[in-house]
């Protein structure tokens, strides 16, 4: 240690990984990449990493002990990626073994690239390779305090090159004459020159592409119309591909009441309301998932594929996936659209015991309606602004809920007001959330819903063992969900652990996301599919061979190097 100390360590089998620099790779102005190099970019990367969700914070909950946004220090970074100058080798050392199915995930993934430490340095943006160095960094990662010529630059060693970009405006990329093709995974490129254009409105987008001077486009599928006059033209093709990206509706149990003015007009509900299962089962049976698909998505309007169902935390595309088939086959109980099924757990909630259901929270049954402090019981769900099918969604589900007598308003807000909520000051009762993953492994995607505090979204809400528990001063509590919770969270734990073991692993994160599913902290609602809308003049080979991985399709990356012309005109 720095300051003299030793100790004994007992490696296991897979906790450290060591990559050799290919000798051939250079950057774009020929210079070789080197291990220093990947060492310099990632710990630059890592040391501006707070939370799970910043650039290198997949690197960070891998290679750090702890809490990534305390541990990202001088030592613990060097201490957990070493290099060696004469291999030119770079070696990680895991906090515990893992698979190579995620190593490999993790070194292609946000916070893993590699540019020129002399390029950083040149450009103001050198890191000063200290404790103090470490810790002074990390004000670079503050918005204000950004290298705004690092911020609109880069030193690439792939197959293109940046000419010149105007932000929001225009990307112009050309071919890398530097660029040494590793292997057929990642050819050189037989297109000179790309152009991104941000442009205005869909109708521009629809034109620059039937045209002809566009190849290559991204429609809404409210404009799917025009996408379908361009395929039957033949001037295009559609290429589906399934995303890791996933629409739900979350519940909080710890709301913020005395925000009640944000919550929208006539809200009436209990601070504990979705601390009773029942309830939360109440809404999930409420939900029709398959009119959400089908029309407010529009699926079956434009005969083609925008989202897909799914349910639990191992969709499709991540490894392990687990089928709602394969869930109810285990014993799990994936909700559907039922209301007599909801209307059985609201009969549970109001006449059951217990303090998380009706009689204890206030809530009771009267001439039709449910019952909270003299009024109807009144839900605000919140969705962002500028989706309509979202608001189509909370609108089916606001008139289902009325068929049980639940009252239920639609309050639309900018979507960074909902991924800004906090334990004990989120006013929302139900939310929509979304997530993107550029992980396909479980660990990863578990942040969905894991009980936990430090979970992406349900921690906001408080569903904790914690909160759940009659220790923690909650007006509500239930010892069954608390041992639930602890039980998935075990689950979870030892399928990390055995992660080397792919058929222990997978027994473990089965049973964690049967829990989960059946506890019904957050309403699945769909799967993202993304559609690549390409020439036919471009040859589609490289797309159906690559860009269906996953993996590489699954975060929308058009890998441009794999495409070329049919022809040479």
């Amino acid at each position: 240690t720095p300051w003299g100390a030793t100790y004994t360590t007992h490696l296991k089998p897979y906790e450290n990984y060591t990559f050799k620099i290919s000798s051939n790779a250079t950057y774009t102005d020929g210079s070789p990449v080197t291990a220093w190099d990947f060492l310099y970019s990632m710990a630059r990367t890592i040391v501006l990493s707070t939370s799970l969700n910043s650039q290198g914070g997949y690197l960070a909950e891998f290679l750090l002990p702890g809490d990534i946004a305390h541990s990202n220090t001088f030592y613990n970074i060097t201490q957990n990626i070493t290099i060696n100058n004469a291999s030119n080798s770079i070696t990680f050392h895991f906090q515990s073994p893992e698979s190579t199915a995620v190593v490999y995930q993790l070194m292609a993934t946000d916070g893993s690239e590699a540019e020129s430490a002399n390029w950083y340095i040149a450009h103001g943006a050198g890191l000063t390779w200290s404790p103090s160095g470490f810790q002074a960094y990390q004000k670079y990662g503050i918005p204000t305090n950004y290298n705004t010529y690092i911020e609109n630059h880069l030193m690439s060693d792939g197959p293109y090159k940046l000419a010149y970009m105007v932000p929001g405006s225009e990307v112009v990329l050309v071919a890398n004459p530097n660029f040494v093709s590793p292997g057929p995974w990642d050819p050189k490129p037989t297109i000179g020159q790309v152009t991104i254009e941000y442009v205005s409105s869909e109708p521009s987008a629809y034109l620059l592409m039937k045209q002809g001077a566009a190849q290559a486009g991204a429609l809404p599928s409210a404009n799917w119309n025009e996408v379908q006059s361009l395929v039957a033209a033949n001037q295009f093709k559609v290429y589906h591909y399934n995303e890791l990206s996933f629409n739900f509706f979350e519940f909080n149990a710890n709301i913020n009441e005395s925000a009640v003015g944000k919550q929208g007009p006539g809200a009436n509900l209990p601070q504990t309301l979705f601390m009773s299962q029942n309830m939360r089962k109440v809404f999930a049976y409420s939900f029709n998932y398959s009119e959400y698909i089908n029309y407010q998505v529009g699926n079956k309007v434009f005969n083609t594929t925008f989202q897909i169902p799914y349910v639990g935390y191992l969709p499709v595309g991540a490894q392990y996936y687990e089928s709602a088939s394969a869930l109810n086959a285990s014993g799990s109980a994936v909700p559907y659209f039922n209301l007599n099924t909801a209307r059985q757990y609201l009969n549970y909630y109001l006449n059951g015991s217990g303090n998380d259901n009706g009689a204890a929270m206030g809530v009771s049954w009267s001439s039709g309606k449910v019952m909270y402090s003299g009024h109807q019981l009144n839900i605000p769900i919140f969705i962002p602004n500028l989706h309509p099918s979202l608001l189509e969604a909370a609108t089916s589900w606001t008139s289902a809920l009325a068929k049980l007598g639940i009252a239920s308003t639609q309050v639309q807000v900018p979507e960074d007001n909902i991924f800004v909520q906090t334990q004990a000051n989120n006013y929302m009762p139900v939310a929509w959330g979304g997530w993107f993953s550029s992980f396909a492994f479980p660990n990863r995607i578990a942040s969905i819903g894991l009980p936990t505090n430090l979970t992406s979204y349900i921690g906001a809400g408080d569903i904790n063992p914690y909160w759940f528990s009659s220790a923690s001063g909650a007006p509500t509590h239930n010892s069954t969900q608390v041992a639930d919770m602890n039980q998935a969270i075990q689950d979870y734990q030892n399928a990390v652990a055995n992660g080397t073991n792919s058929a222990v692993a997978k027994e473990w994160y089965w049973k964690a996301n049967g829990m989960l599913v059946n506890a019904s902290y957050v309403v699945f609602i769909g799967q993202g599919v993304g559609n690549w809308v390409l020439s036919t003049a471009l040859n589609n080979q490289n797309i159906l061979n690559y860009e269906l991985n996953p993996f590489e399709a699954g975060v929308s990356r058009l890998m441009y190097a794999g495409l070329s012309y049919n022809t040479t005109t």
